[in-house]
C-alpha cells in the first residue's frame, strides 16, 4: 500500500485501518506527493512471489490540491486549483502505466481507479462531506482488465462492490461478509437489478 503521511495522524484512525492487512506500506508527505509513484515502483519489484495486490491512495484532489506543489489561493480558484491538480493527476496515472508496461505487466494488471467522494466547488461553498449532492457523492469508477473490450456500463453501482468485484476475478466464491456485489456480471452486458 502507498498512503499519505495522513494516515499516520492520531485524527485518522479509522484511515489506519485501511493499511492493515498489506506486507509493505509507503508513506508520502502531504508536499511530495510526486514519489507516489516511485514509492509503487519499488515496493511492486519488491514483491517475492508473482503477482500482487497494490492500493495506491493519491492524496492530491484535496484541498489545498496538489499540482507537483501545494497549491496556493495565488494558484487561482478553488475550482482552477482542482483542474490542475486533477492534471497532475492524470500525469501520474499515465507515469504508473508506462511502469506498469516497463515491468512486463501491464498486459496481466488489472487496474481499478476511483474516488472515496467529490469535491463540491460550488460558489457557496468548497470541500466534502458535507453534503449529499452528485458532486460530492458521484464518483468515478474504471477497471481495466486485460484482455476484456472496454466499454460504459449504464448503471448505479458503489465502491461497496469492488472487493467483491475483485474476489470474483480470482476465482473465489463470494464472502458473505462483503455487502456489496461483483461486478463482472455488468462488465459483460448483463442488466443486473440493483435493490
Amino acid at each position: 500500500a502507498v498512503a499519505p503521511e495522513y494516515f499516520l495522524m492520531p485524527a485518522a484512525e479509522r484511515s489506519q485501518r485501511l493499511v492493515l492487512g498489506f506486507d509493505r506500506v509507503a508513506f508520502y508527505g502531504h508536499d511530495s506527493q510526486e514519489d507516489l509513484v516511485t514509492s509503487a515502483q519499488s515496493l511492486i519489484e519488491g514483491a517475492k512471489e508473482p503477482g500482487f495486490f497494490a492500493w495506491l491512495h493519491f492524496f492530491n484532489m484535496h484541498s489545498p490540491y496538489y499540482a507537483g506543489k501545494l497549491q496556493k489561493s495565488a494558484d487561482g480558484s478553488p475550482p482552477k486549483r482542482y483542474r490542475n491538480s486533477l492534471k497532475w493527476l492524470d500525469g501520474q496515472v499515465k507515469r504508473l502505466d508506462k511502469m506498469l508496461e516497463e515491468a512486463g505487466i501491464r498486459d496481466d494488471t488489472v487496474v481499478i481507479f476511483t474516488a472515496d467522494h467529490g469535491e463540491n466547488l460550488s460558489e457557496k461553498r468548497s470541500g466534502h462531506g458535507g453534503t449529499v449532492y452528485e458532486t460530492e457523492v458521484r464518483v468515478p469508477l474504471s477497471i481495466h482488465i486485460p484482455g476484456r473490450p472496454g466499454g460504459e456500463v449504464d448503471a448505479v453501482v458503489g465502491n461497496i462492490d469492488i472487493v467483491p468485484t475483485i474476489v470474483d476475478l480470482l476465482g473465489h466464491e463470494p464472502n458473505p461478509m462483503h455487502a456489496g456485489r461483483s461486478l463482472l456480471p455488468l462488465l459483460a452486458g448483463a442488466k443486473v437489478p440493483r435493490d
